[in-house]
């Protein structure tokens, strides 16, 4: 990296922690290290060994929009000085989200966030639950390791604070390295920016699924930071977006070929598609331990897709609710990781985690709004078509753990094992306070019985 100090990982303290939620663990009392607060800054009350090229004025200031294209400018001028070129000042030029990408691979090691991972480390083609199961152990095992040097690397740029107190103002120390992450994502701009337009030009070549014709979607990072994306970081807003670009096409095109697929409208393709891409998007904006940024960029980022397309009421309706669904599954299979019981890193699914989950949901949990009277099931039991509003009402009334979809094909149906109610088992309950409140009324509970056969697919008319 040419303009930061290079910063080093102590990888060899890895063996010395270890993340447990086990009481009876020893702890192991880190030693006395003499601190030279004499070179430490002040970030926000905060006391930081100060690594980066960042300048202070530029590491306090507000980095909206406007402060940030006068940063890209000013840097850039630096560059022009030095190769004895004049540079034409554009108060309207601003990086693409691919070109943050590409300056991000650059310096992203010199932070302690996650890695850029923009395709699915593994394979799940063909795969079962049990072998899909065994890849993402192997993954979370792998970002234990890297959330403990990126642990370390926290604890050396803040070397007054202990653990606890790390914790207590992780958001102040988040928004540290934001600043340092614009201050050095256009510095590299600055200096490589046309082997950095290259790469970008070359990716796009190699991969036809970034080339788009929906406008909204190719303007959707210029569109959300010229609409702001307050409290959230712009940069960071770039790299997610430019990762996940069109994954949820493609992963939707996997699963659900044809009608059904990345083609389809109001289809379990369709569902498919917003749910996984939800779920993506929370999984690639990068935080520290914060859950609910993710979650917000998410639906920012697709709330203004959608209020930027055409569509009728209930079509929107539907992407809507499957949006949520997606937010929803990457939050409850998203923890954080704890060294000695503080969290210092989030336990993140991985993408063939969050591809398994989001297809188990369309196909086995799913609820299809009949709308159109058709010579096949379900659609045959309806009288009359619905109207826009009939379905929205639908869609509406459905539970917001159940993803919708009304066109297309219904869900195959599928055996398992599942529960049925077999009996009331009563109990002598006659020492409870159950007894006491209900005098008069037996204690008894449910007995159900795990049975092999059809699980009923659902559908609303």
């Amino acid at each position: 990296m040419k303009n930061l100090k290079i910063g080093t990982v102590l990888l060899f303290l890895i063996g010395v922690i270890s993340f447990t939620s086990c009481e009876k663990e020893e702890f192991i009392e880190d030693p006395i290290v003499e601190i030279d607060t004499s070179k430490l800054v002040n970030f926000k009350g905060l006391p930081v060994d100060h690594r980066f090229d960042t300048p202070i004025e530029d590491l306090e200031a507000e980095h909206n929009l406007s402060y940030l294209k006068m940063m890209l400018n000013k840097m850039k001028q630096k560059v022009a000085v030095k190769k004895g070129i004049t540079h034409k000042s554009n108060s309207g030029d601003f990086p693409s989200s691919d070109e943050i990408l590409e300056a991000a691979k650059e310096i992203m090691h010199l932070f302690p966030y996650q890695d850029i991972l923009e395709q699915d480390e593994y394979e799940t083609s063909g795969l079962g639950s049990i072998q899909i199961a065994d890849l993402e152990q192997q993954y979370q095992l792998e970002q234990d390791l890297l959330a403990k040097g990126k642990w370390e690397m926290i604890k050396q740029d803040f070397p007054t604070l202990t653990e606890q107190e790390i914790y207590d103002n992780i958001e102040a120390i988040d928004q540290y390295y934001e600043q340092n992450l614009d201050y050095a994502v256009f510095n590299e701009i600055a200096n490589n920016g046309e082997e950095i337009a290259y790469r970008v030009a070359l990716n796009k070549l190699n991969n036809s699924t970034v080339n788009s014709t929906d406008s909204c979607f190719t303007n959707l990072f210029e569109n959300l930071i010229l609409f702001g994306i307050y409290p959230l970081n712009i940069v960071k807003a770039g790299i997610a977006i430019a990762i996940v670009g069109k994954q949820h096409e493609k992963y939707a095109g996997d699963y659900y070929p044809g009608g059904d697929g990345d083609g389809g409208s109001n289809t379990r393709g369709d569902a498919y598609r917003h749910t996984i891409w939800n779920a993506l998007y929370a999984n690639n904006y990068f935080t520290l331990i914060a859950k609910w940024k993710r979650i917000l960029f998410a639906k920012q980022a697709t709330d203004l897709y959608e209020s930027c397309t055409d569509g009728e009421l209930d079509s929107k309706t539907m992407d809507y609710h499957n949006n949520a669904i997606g937010r929803k599954i990457w939050d409850d299979n998203t923890s954080h990781r704890k060294i000695l019981g503080i969290p210092v890193a989030l336990r993140r699914p991985s993408t063939a985690r969050l591809k398994e989950l989001i297809e188990k949901a369309v196909n086995e949990k799913s609820c299809f709004i009949v709308k159109f009277n058709l010579d096949v099931f379900p659609n045959n039991e309806l009288t009359l078509d619905k109207t826009i509003q009939q379905v929205k009402a639908l869609i509406d009334q459905t539970n917001n753990n159940t993803i919708v979809y009304f066109e297309g094909t219904i869900a195959p149906s599928r055996y398992g094992w599942h529960y049925v109610f077999s009996h009331w088992e009563y109990y002598d309950c006659s020492n409870q306070q159950q007894r006491s409140t209900k005098p008069n009324k037996p204690c008894r509970r449910p007995i159900y019985t795990r049975q092999w056969g059809e699980i009923i697919r659902c559908y609303k008319l």
